[in-house]
């Protein structure tokens, strides 16, 4: 574990501070930090993550995005984010089969409405004023 360094002022109150005198009680202590070790599921996760983004890296140089889903039927680069990598990866994780009988893998994304490019944006603010217009 890793330790730091807590000053005690004497009074009960402990500041991380340097100033202070050190008579009276006061003193310098070492307080125990809590360390994080993630689980194999999430190291597991973490390494597929990095291969979903290695594997879909952008080789286009006019493409804004780093990590880039081709639409299957547009062939628009489609933007992939963190949360794209992390549910694909827990869906490999968890050996989800699509629709079609294809399994989930580095190369074959999840049937999700995450992925489905043709679906309407809920953000998509002209969808949603054509929406509203037409209900007036």
């Amino acid at each position: 574990m890793v330790g730091a360094l807590i000053y005690n002022d004497g009074q009960g109150k402990e500041n991380n501070d340097e100033s202070g005198d050190e008579e009276g009680g006061q003193g310098w202590k070492t307080k125990k930090q809590k360390t994080f070790e993630p689980s194999e599921e999430e190291v597991e996760q973490n390494e597929l993550i990095k291969k979903i983004n290695t594997e879909w890296k952008c080789q286009d140089r006019t493409c804004r995005h780093f990590v880039c889903f081709p639409d299957h039927v547009t062939g628009k680069h489609v933007s992939v984010t963190h949360f794209h990598s992390a549910t694909w990866a827990a869906a490999i994780q968890g050996q989800n089969i699509n629709e079609d009988g294809t399994p989930v893998d580095i190369k074959t994304a999840p049937d999700d409405k995450l992925f489905d490019y043709q679906a309407p944006d809920a953000a998509d603010i002209a969808l949603i004023r054509s929406e509203l217009s037409a209900w007036e």
